[in-house]
């Protein structure tokens, strides 16, 4: 059986007002290969998840579909694998793919998230360097 890469739909940041009121008032860290946008969300609301929910955006400036499409399920992935590391807080992410994230090896991509990730602190810190052990070598 094939295990898929989507993040499960509730971890998901899909709408546009959503991703507009994350740029409008959210934080920004970067570095050579990643933007990540950090939103604090109110959790008292039914309606909102108590949890994070993650978008991901690659500019037609990076290339046409087929590279943009890859760029983005390289982030997703290395995203994945830091799931269980998030802090289980109502925020929302976005993480914007730089075209220099194309010709970077996979460790240097599962680095780069890390670093953005660690920088906005939102990961857990008690648990271990990757959620999955095997993730770190494989190739992408």
């Amino acid at each position: 059986m094939l295990e898929t890469t989507m993040l499960p739909r509730p971890l998901r940041l899909r709408a546009r007002k959503d991703f507009q009121a994350v740029y409008r008032q959210g934080r920004s860290w970067a570095n050579r290969d990643v933007v990540l946008y950090l939103r604090q969300r109110s959790g008292d609301d039914t309606s909102n998840p108590p949890h994070p929910r993650i978008g991901f955006v690659v500019s037609k400036k990076v290339g046409k579909a087929v590279v943009r499409n890859r760029l983005r399920r390289r982030l997703r992935e290395a995203v994945r694998l830091q799931i269980n590391r998030l802090k289980q807080e109502p925020y929302d992410l976005i993480f914007i793919a730089r075209s220099s994230l194309l010709k970077r090896p996979w460790p240097d991509v599962l680095t780069s998230v890390n670093t953005v990730l660690r920088q906005a602190g939102v990961l857990d810190e008690a648990e271990g360097e990757y959620s999955n052990s095997e993730g770190a070598r494989e190739g992408s």
